[in-house]
């Protein structure tokens, strides 16, 4: 609980703070911020450190064995995510919950990205807050014609266990890429969040994912998001 807290105080200070110049919203064609099976930008569960962009907004839908989530985010502004979720369990009352992140540090040519934030920010889970600390690293081109490598680590609490969480998505080619149009591109996903083993495949197509998973080997899960940007301010 005083980690959370202190967490927590860090991020209102950086929230305070004035935020640099973001550069638009970041899924407009595709990007790499899709939203996960919680709410947050990420893998499937596992955050990243990653954000959905200045002004950018989304919404999804995701179905599972154990659970369905429906629900938004908006970017006010390049490293300030914001997000709300009707989280319905299987055999449990559904629940709204809030979730925010912020980016500490850009991702460089030779360090990571840095992001802290939380699920479920007033814990309607019953879980305890699910404060979050990720680091997200990408590798362009990591393994010839595949293509690229995205990684992150991260330590959390709540439905991250007190434990360290992990996961990579590599990008996978297609025969539609050689091909000289706007196409969908395809990723493989792996994670280990609070002790599961977590695999899955997303598509990407301009501002629209879908995304399928198996946790912990056992309990399906898919479903579809939407991300674009607003200019209104």
């Amino acid at each position: 609980m005083r980690i959370s807290c202190a967490v927590w105080a860090a991020l209102a200070l950086l929230v305070a703070s004035p935020a640099r110049a973001g550069e638009g919203p970041s899924l407009l064609k595709g990007g790499s911020s899709t939203p996960n099976f919680l709410g947050t930008t990420g893998l499937l569960l596992a955050p990243d450190a990653k954000t959905i962009g200045d002004k950018g907004i989304s919404g999804h839908a995701y179905f599972g064995d154990n659970f369905n989530s429906y629900g938004g985010r908006i970017g006010p502004f390049d490293r300030l995510e914001l997000g709300a979720m009707l989280f319905d369990p299987e055999n449990a009352s559904s629940d709204v919950i809030f979730n925010a992140k912020f980016k500490l540090l850009d991702e460089g040519l030779i360090w990571p990205g840095l992001a802290v934030g939380a699920v479920d920010i007033f814990d309607e889970l019953d879980a305890d807050t699910s404060w979050f600390l990720s680091a997200t690293k990408g590798f362009p081109k990591f393994i010839p014609v595949i293509g690229d490598l995205k990684l992150t680590l991260g330590y959390g609490g709540g439905l991250y266990g007190d434990d360290v969480f992990a996961g990579g998505e590599l990008n996978l080619w297609t025969p539609l890429d050689v091909l000289p149009i706007t196409k969908p591109h395809f990723s493989a996903i792996a994670e280990y969040v609070n002790n599961d083993v977590n695999v899955g495949l997303r598509a990407r197509f301009r501002g629209f994912s879908a995304t399928i998973a198996l946790f912990d080997f056992d309990d399906f899960g898919g479903g579809f998001s939407y991300t674009t940007g607003l200019r209104l301010w």
